[in-house]
């Protein structure tokens, strides 16, 4: 008979690899019938501290029916990718750092734990394997203790929301550049600004961004909300100046036509019957018997033109050009005059075509016979707008 109630066996840590109990280490008695003597109780202590290389297992062979160990673990594994495994049963990793106990208990040739104890102060905690599934609910959860890395990882530049008519589930929401966010008749969105100067507004029952028609202002403008020269003649039902023209400009020294003056009217600038433009030109001809041609012009139309003093020499020359609008989107009636120092060169006028709903170039040009610079000079025009 051997009685080993109080032995402790020290068991070193090693970095892995399988220690085995020795059965001769636990005896059972004789005569079990003797009340002196009960079950062999063996210690056993685990001691060391090492980095595990690969699993750490205690073992018995063959253990006898009804032996009982107890077995203190006062060892630090590092276990990292490894596990420690006594007598048959695997413990969790995060008791490898902390000091417990286990009493083991064998029935059926393996070993069964009848107990166990913990340092609570020590980092041995619960294991997340030990919980049960969809067991934690709010009562057990502090309140401000679960932080937003705990909840959910969404996607970059994203809000969580609901985007559902019923309680439920959140979602995550992505906000591209340029947008906010806004709900909608089909739920949750992000709205997005598309074009530089646009408003959030809502329009036909849906928001979005969009440019404000004068229409949706509330009240009036005041007068001090426009700045000084803000609003354009084609902009206003009045008459006044255009365009004009106050720098001396002269032909060159070529024999082809020059434009000396250039104004685009607007399409659909003259939009009533009766509206039209009044242009007012004066310059000079260059002494000499070259001839020389002044035009005034609408696209390749002329209108008027120096038709009788065909070589004026060392005269000025003042002119005047009036269009209007007829009933029709390309009717045109003209009047022109023009006189040469002391020469009237005519009335020129009449009826013609012009449409109005697209752009139209109006010129003044000059145009030698010889290839003297000057010898037609536009000192000033000006174009008035007739409502």
């Amino acid at each position: 008979m051997s009685l080993k109630a109080n032995n402790v066996i020290v068991i070193p840590l090693t970095t892995g690899g399988t220690t085995t109990i020795d059965n001769g280490d636990v005896a059972l008695p004789i005569a079990s019938t003797d009340s002196l003597i009960e079950k062999s109780c063996v210690n056993f202590r685990v001691e060391g501290t090492q980095t595990l290389a690969s699993n750490f297992i205690i073992a018995m062979a063959t253990p006898t029916e009804g032996v009982i160990l107890d077995v203190y673990w006062g060892a630090r594994a590092t276990s990292g990718a490894f596990s420690v495994t006594i007598l048959g049963k695997v413990i969790p990793a995060n008791y490898h750092l902390a000091d417990f106990a286990m009493r083991f208990y064998c029935t059926g040739g393996a070993f069964v734990v009848v107990s166990s104890t913990f340092d609570i102060t020590a980092l041995a905690q619960i294991p997340g394997s030990a919980i049960a599934d969809a067991s934690i609910n709010t009562l057990q959860v502090a309140n401000d203790a679960v932080t937003f890395t705990k909840i959910q990882n969404v996607a970059a530049y994203s809000i969580p929301v609901r985007d559902n008519a019923a309680a439920g589930d959140l979602s995550s929401l992505a906000i591209p550049v340029q947008s906010i966010f806004g709900r909608i008749a089909a739920g949750l969105v992000a709205i997005t600004a598309s074009v530089n100067g646009t408003v959030l507004k809502m329009t036909a029952g849906s928001i979005g961004f969009s440019q404000v028609n004068f229409t949706e202002l509330a009240g009036t403008l005041a007068d001090t909300q426009i700045p000084l020269r803000e609003i354009t003649l084609p902009k206003m039902n009045s008459t006044g100046l255009v365009a004009h023209q106050i720098a001396d400009v002269g032909t060159t020294a070529v024999i082809t036509e020059e434009t000396l003056f250039t104004y685009v009217i607007p399409a659909n600038f003259i939009a009533a019957q009766g509206e039209g433009l009044e242009v007012n030109f004066l310059g000079n001809f260059f002494g000499n018997i070259n001839t020389k041609t002044l035009r005034v012009k609408i696209g390749a139309t002329i209108f008027v033109a120096n038709i009788i003093t065909t070589a004026p020499n060392g005269v000025g020359f003042l002119g005047s050009f009036t269009i209007n609008r007829g009933s029709a989107s390309n009717d045109l009636t003209y009047l022109g005059d023009l006189m040469a120092g002391l020469v009237t060169q005519g009335v020129q006028g009449g009826a013609t075509t012009l449409d109005w709903t697209i752009a139209n170039t109006l010129t003044i040009t000059g145009q030698n016979a010889v290839a003297t610079a000057n010898d037609v000079r536009l000192f000033s025009v000006t174009v008035k707008v007739l409502r």
